[in-house]
């Protein structure tokens, strides 16, 4: 990842990820959020969906990047879809995280 080779990450990780092998939340929270950091904010929601389904566990903070990457974006479905999903799980941030939640994908939605 220091190098920059986010193709070659993902390719291993989700060759790790077939193989039963699944990163911790430390470890698949950076990948994803280099992900997002590069624009590439589905390929992260892939991932972790591909991850979940061999038992990776996601956090709050796993949802919140996948939220505001979508907001980066400009892809409020998406974003609103995984916020979500985030509170049907129980992860509820504090108002101020929330409302930044929100903003991220309202910003957006209002420049449209």
């Amino acid at each position: 990842m220091k190098a920059g080779k986010l193709d070659d990450v993902c390719r291993l990780m989700g060759r790790m990820v077939e193989e039963g092998i699944v990163p911790d939340t430390i470890s698949c929270n950076s990948i994803l959020e280099a992900l997002c950091e590069a624009g590439r904010t589905s390929d992260a929601n892939k991932l972790r969906i591909l991850a979940k389904e061999k038992g990776f566990q996601a956090d709050g903070v796993t949802y919140s990047m996948l939220v505001q990457g979508f907001g980066r974006q400009g892809r409020v479905t998406e974003g609103e879809a995984v916020l979500d999903e985030m509170l049907d799980l129980g992860f509820i941030p504090n108002i101020v995280a929330y409302n930044r939640l929100l903003d991220s994908l309202h910003v957006r939605r209002s420049l449209q």
